[in-house]
């Protein structure tokens, strides 16, 4: 048996035509099928319908039209890959160390002479670079003029920014303080203080010793910015010199 299908348009939808004809090309029965809209997909369905019924009614029971799309699988969900957050690298702590020392200071310059004076350091150290705060007194001197003598000394506190390369330091140096003049063996004795300010360079070289502690040396040149004159009677019997020289050693412990 053959079964033919002739779909025509028809007032604004359209018609299918299905013909079944024998062997021998015989009709042996037509039917017609109509759609009100312009869509073939509803006409497409109830075609095959028939075609299944006109072949085996049963099978119309038994299974879907063989148009029919298949199900369709719902999509997967989205995959979410988790965010994973490079871990943030801290700089490495730098310690600062604090920096203790004793020692004693010879020079000249400050005084009438040669002088050698205790010496106080604090400091604080972060790898190459240090800052130290000194200070120191110098014993007093004195200048004989006719029958009495003038005695000088002086009270120096100093600051040293360094830079340090293994044991060897490169420094500023600014000090500041005063000079006290005192008057002996004149019809009037007087007693005054005067201010000195220097400014110079530093050259140091320590050394390691066990437990943090460390030995010292310092060679230490200074201009003066502040200069004095002392006069006795209006004759002048000393002055501040331009420049001071001077050598420290002293023992240090850096610690915390």
């Amino acid at each position: 048996e053959l079964i033919s299908v002739v779909l025509v348009p028809k007032e604004g939808g359209l018609q299918a035509r299905l013909t079944r004809s024998d062997a021998g090309g015989a009709i042996t029965g037509t039917r017609e099928l109509i759609s009100s809209g312009s869509d073939c997909r509803e006409l497409s369905d109830a075609v095959q319908l028939a075609i299944i019924v006109a072949i085996d009614p049963q099978l119309a029971l038994t299974r879907t039209p063989l148009l029919s799309p298949p199900p369709t699988a719902p999509p997967p969900p989205p995959v979410v890959e988790p965010v994973v957050e490079a871990p943030v690298e801290k700089p490495p702590v730098v310690p600062i160390h604090f920096l203790i020392g004793l020692g004693a200071n010879g020079g000249l310059g400050l005084g009438s002479g040669p002088a050698v004076a205790p010496l106080v350091l604090l400091g604080l150290r972060r790898q190459a670079f240090e800052i130290d705060l000194e200070g120191r007194v110098d014993s007093s001197s004195q200048v004989a003029v006719g029958t009495g003598s003038v005695s000088l000394s002086a009270l120096l506190a100093t600051l040293s920014p360094c830079y340090r390369l293994a044991w060897f330091g490169a420094c500023g140096v600014v000090s500041t303080g005063a000079i006290r003049v005192t008057g002996a063996g004149f019809a009037v004795n007087e007693q005054s203080t005067v201010p000195i300010v220097l400014a110079g360079a530093r050259a140091v070289a320590e050394w390691s010793l066990p437990h943090d502690f460390g030995l010292r040396a310092a060679v230490t040149g200074q201009a003066q910015l502040v200069r004095t004159t002392v006069t006795v009677d209006r004759q002048a019997v000393w002055q501040t010199p331009a420049f001071t020289g001077d050598l420290s050693v002293a023992l240090t412990w850096a610690g915390f």
